[in-house]
């Protein structure tokens, strides 16, 4: 498996960074940074896989120490506040249904 590459948006100022997905499961992921970076506790979470983008709200949940890596939990919000967006659950359910797992890093 590639790396699943990700950006997480601050919600309080707009600020994206960009990093990769490490591990998940259906209601959160822990993301690792490309750059080290703090952030607020409202974030946004953009999967980009297979030519699409899949958008969640998310509060941190958790964090390495350097800030170069963030546990996050999901609100589940996209699809209450837009139907057309593709959130964290139509990702996991395409990842689940194609035998996808979370490597170890090396």
């Amino acid at each position: 498996l590639k790396k699943i590459e990700c950006e997480i948006t601050n919600k309080k100022n707009q600020v994206s960074v960009k990093g990769y997905l490490t591990n998940w499961s259906d209601q959160g992921c822990f993301v690792y940074l490309d750059e080290p970076s703090v952030l607020n506790s409202q974030v946004s979470l953009t999967v980009f896989f297979e030519g699409r983008e899949f958008v969640e709200s998310a509060y941190i949940a958790s964090k390495s120490s350097g800030n170069a890596g963030y546990g996050l939990k999901f609100t589940m919000q996209s699809r209450k506040e837009n139907s057309d967006i593709m959130g964290w659950w139509d990702f996991f359910e395409i990842i689940e249904q194609m035998g996808y797992e979370p490597e170890l890093l090396t």
